[in-house]
């Protein structure tokens, strides 16, 4: 399925990762922008994925990865392959690969990791998720295009 996904969408795949992770086998989140109020709920998911053997990553500019590195417990080594600098970075798109192939979902918008994005700017984006073959094809290229991007300069 694909439907219309605002800013608030963005904010309820972010607590849909952070309350169930075990669902997922892998949640890559990309986007230049995280600010002081999403990152805490970040740093969470981060966490929660790590414990229950799911895969993190974030796709970020510099700036937000350095407050990432700050905010992550533990030694940044514990945390190279989850965080991804990307200079002159302008995509947002996010990925939650279910375990069960059908529970995964994507999305591409407009919106940042930041109180604005997910609640205070208008903002518009698309969401998938894997239960039509339409959703399944656009999860597909959400995944190539961060799979290729972590590929193409990973760095923290």
């Amino acid at each position: 399925m694909i439907e219309p996904a605002d800013g608030g969408r963005l904010l309820r795949l972010l607590e849909k990762a952070l309350a169930n992770p075990a669902r997922y086998m892998e949640m890559t989140f990309c986007a230049p922008f995280v600010d002081e109020v999403i990152l805490p709920r970040l740093v969470q998911t981060a966490v929660a994925a790590k414990k229950h053997s799911c895969g993190f990553c974030v796709i970020t500019s510099r700036d937000a990865a350095e407050a990432l590195k700050k905010t992550l417990p533990g030694p940044a080594v514990h945390w190279r392959d989850s965080v991804v600098v990307r200079n002159r970075l302008h995509a947002k798109a996010y990925l939650l690969e279910g375990r069960n192939p059908l529970s995964t979902e994507a999305m591409i918008t407009s919106a940042n990791l930041t109180q604005g994005g997910t609640g205070g700017n208008i903002e518009l984006g698309v969401e998938a998720r894997a239960s039509s073959r339409s959703g399944q094809l656009l999860i597909g290229i959400v995944r190539d295009f961060l799979r290729n991007t972590i590929r193409s300069n990973r760095s923290f």
